[in-house]
């Protein structure tokens, strides 16, 4: 009878799987998942939990709701639920969804199953004809994940070795791929595949030079990088101080090992090591130039190493050490080479001084100088014209505007200087071309930072055109696919991968249609919009981005004016109030910094060694979980949203009492440090906001800055129930300097009632 009775099952399973995309017999109301599947609750249902609570509240629920979706998404859920801690209960719940041919998702809960089930138990499911190919491609993860059980199961190395080096090759992090790689490995020993052995150790040394046993001297610097990686700085430095200190070596090399030493020394924020180490660098480069044939990239070498040398001089405030370097670069290069970057960067420590007119001076001296690169001449132009604006010499500004301006295809850049070149007109009483700069600016990006800004030189409301409600995976509160898409999706299915946190097989099953979208129908904005709140609702940022930022600059605006919650989303939305109620800071706030920092990308990870949604660097997130008692062991946590989220608000929360509920200036000290910002404050804030955003010498800073303000007064926007929404002041509070302060301010925008943090904050 059992045997009978197990047949039965595999019988169902193989048919299920063979009339997969034949329409169910069901209601198409009962095919849907259960409303409470989008509860915020579901997000809490799989995790380091009380299994048995958790475990209860589906039962009940399942008593409480008996219809049949309910009893699917119950059983799908504590599948999920028990696949680690009691494999035979979650191979019992896979199983019986498997073998239901009304259920949506049981090809994926087939795979399930064959993946979970210990072979000694009574379902497990051994289908001697199961083939990789049968599947969709979305499927490609669980697929191969199953091939390998199967695999191992049969002690079927060969296909081992070949599964494993596929998922090595799969979208993955670095120390996941080198894991596949070591299995397939282990097993093409196992055949004693000599050839497969050699590909197999060339990927892993390719993957991690650090794992390779006698390293050629040719391969240190991969070797060293791959230590400084794994954040074993230690052997990071001693491997490059060898590579340095070898004859063997290259000069390239060379360079490359001193640049990893000023690598560390910045990761490690040691600011005394930074400068010895740039010191280093320069004088090698130094030495190396003065046996150099003096060849124009001899030249280009000698002036980037130099000038790295001077800004890291300036950044540390040593002014003179920086002005002695560029005498040395002057005296060195005068008359042999181009000196537009000695005088760029000569200017551009006048503008600190506030010699505004001999940042100028300098600004024409490098124009004069021979320049290849039109947007480094560019740039220059940007600068002189910065300059003789804050002179208020509107005229001449106007003159170098409009010509950078009439040959920018950079969209970024044309905004920054539509935007002064209006402010300039309006200086200069030319009021109508002024508006007229205003009103193109807003329309061709009326959510960008100067688009934003635009709106209130013109004292006009914010636009609110919000669109659909991306916030949530609820279907109700998600609007109706286009007709092409509806030809394209299968929404039941779809639904129903939401609806079980399959988010990863979500993801791949929507790339696919993305793929298709491109070639039936590119230039459809209504299927584009459809498919991008499809994204949002799977959580795949990325993916969203990278599509919307492919599509023609028209339709990416037409689709955004009625759609600003695609761009501006709100994902791991309990975490994220969690933390924000719990640091006393706006969900605003957090959103803002962590789009900036990583797309709501979990797995992110910096040059700069930050990690995660809010990239935080280990070494702040071990102060930041040890002032807030938050669970934090070791860099790979911070892989983890809901560790993650608490420490980057915590951290947040820091900054923003540092500089009294300012927005502007906590914003910069999560990308610059505090006595960076001193220095700005001292040396560039003569009373506008705007003008000390656009101050801001470094680029990265100062783009930092206005994105992150720009996220912030979008989400607003999105937040509000107003119908008119005037530009927030409060964002661009700045009263280092009380007596210029903006007027424009109101002064009950206070830093405890500033919209960017809460009326209040719990204890920490």
């Amino acid at each position: 009878m059992k045997l009978f009775s197990l047949a039965l099952i595999i019988l169902a399973i193989i048919t299920g799987c063979s009339t997969a995309n034949k329409s169910a017999t069901l209601p198409v109301t009962e095919l849907q998942p259960p409303k409470m599947a989008f509860w915020p609750i579901n997000n809490q249902l799989v995790g380091d939990k009380d299994f048995a609570s958790i475990d209860l509240f589906l039962e009940r629920s399942a008593l409480e709701n008996p219809e049949r979706n309910t009893i699917w998404w119950v059983n799908y859920r504590q599948a999920q639920l028990w696949q680690i801690k009691d494999k035979n209960k979650s191979c019992e719940k896979y199983v019986s969804l498997a073998t239901d041919p009304s259920f949506p998702l049981k090809r994926l809960a087939y795979l399930h199953a064959n993946e979970i089930c210990p072979p000694q138990h009574p379902a497990y499911i051994q289908v001697e004809n199961f083939d990789m190919n049968q599947f969709e491609p979305w499927l490609n993860e669980p697929v191969i994940s199953v091939a390998l059980k199967k695999a191992k199961a049969k002690n079927d190395y060969q296909t081992l070795v070949d599964l494993n080096l596929k998922k090595s090759k799969m979208n993955l992090r670095k120390e996941e791929k080198v894991h596949y790689a070591d299995e397939a490995l282990k097993y093409a020993r196992k055949l004693n595949d000599s050839k497969k052995i050699r590909e197999l150790k060339s990927r892993i040394y390719n993957l991690s030079p650090s794992r390779k046993p006698w390293p050629k001297t040719e391969e240190l610097i991969g070797v060293a990088s791959d230590y400084r990686y794994l954040r074993n700085f230690k052997k990071s430095e001693e491997i490059y101080n060898k590579i340095i200190n070898s004859k063997k070596t290259s000069i390239s090399d060379k360079i490359q090992a001193l640049r990893g030493l000023r690598a560390i020394a910045k990761v490690e924020q040691d600011k005394i090591r930074t400068v010895r180490t740039t010191q280093d660098l320069a004088d090698f480069v130094t030495r190396i130039y003065k046996r150099s044939k003096k060849t124009a990239i001899d030249a280009k070498l000698y002036t980037d190493t130099h000038l790295l040398l001077v800004r890291t001089y300036w950044t540390e405030g040593q002014t003179t050490n920086a002005n002695k370097a560029l005498n040395i670069i002057e005296k060195t290069l005068a008359g042999k080479f181009s000196l537009a970057d000695v005088y760029w960067l000569r200017g551009r420590m006048e503008e600190e001084k506030q010699n505004y007119a001999g940042a100028s001076e300098k600004f024409k001296l490098a124009l004069k100088e021979p320049i290849d690169s039109q947007s480094f001449k560019d740039k220059i132009m940007w600068y002189l014209a910065w300059n003789e604006y804050k002179q208020n010499n509107f005229k001449e500004t106007i003159a170098l505007l409009s010509e950078i301006k009439s040959r920018t295809e950079n969209n970024y850049e044309r905004a920054r200087i539509s935007f002064w070149l209006a402010k300039s007109y309006a200086a200069a009483n030319e009021k109508s071309d002024a508006k007229n700069e205003y009103r193109e600016l807003i329309k061709e990006d009326p959510l960008s930072f100067y688009g934003l800004a635009a709106h209130r030189e013109l004292e006009e409301p914010l636009p609110r055109k919000i669109g659909p409600s991306a916030l949530t995976p609820d279907a109700d509160q998600a609007p109706p696919l286009s007709r092409h898409l509806r030809e394209l999706v299968n929404e039941t299915y779809l639904e129903w991968l939401l609806a079980t946190k399959e988010t990863q097989v979500a993801r791949d099953y929507l790339d696919t249609i993305a793929q298709t979208l491109k070639k039936k129908y590119s230039d459809d904005a209504d299927s584009w919009t459809s498919l991008f709140h499809l994204y949002a609702r799977s959580d795949n940022y990325i993916a969203l981005f990278a599509q919307l930022n492919d599509l023609d600059s028209s339709m990416r605006r037409t689709i955004l004016e009625d759609n600003m919650r695609i761009v501006f989303p709100n994902p791991y939305y309990s975490t994220v109030a969690q933390a924000a109620s719990r640091f006393g800071i706006s969900t605003e706030f957090i959103y803002s910094i962590m789009r900036q920092e990583s797309s709501f990308n979990p797995q992110a990870r910096s040059h700069m060694d930050a990690f995660g949604l809010m990239q935080l660097l280990p070494e702040v997130a071990k102060i930041s979980a040890k002032e807030n008692s938050i669970d934090y062991l070791k860099p790979d946590d911070l892989y983890e949203p809901h560790i993650n989220i608490p420490l980057g608000s915590a951290h947040l929360r820091t900054l923003w009492d540092k500089y009294n509920g300012e927005p502007i200036l906590a914003i910069a000290s999560y990308n610059a440090s505090e006595k960076a910002i001193s220095n700005w404050l001292a040396t560039r804030y003569r009373g506008d906001a705007l003008e000390f955003i656009e101050d801001i010498p470094y680029d990265e800073t100062r783009d930092y800055v206005k994105l992150v303000l720009r996220n912030l007064i979008n989400y607003k926007i999105l937040g509000t129930n107003e119908e008119q929404l005037a530009f927030p002041e409060w964002a661009l509070k700045i009263s280092y300097q009380k007596e210029v302060q903006d007027q424009k301010i109101d002064d009950s925008t206070t830093v405890t009632r500033s919209p960017a943090a809460t009326s209040s904050r719990k204890k920490r």
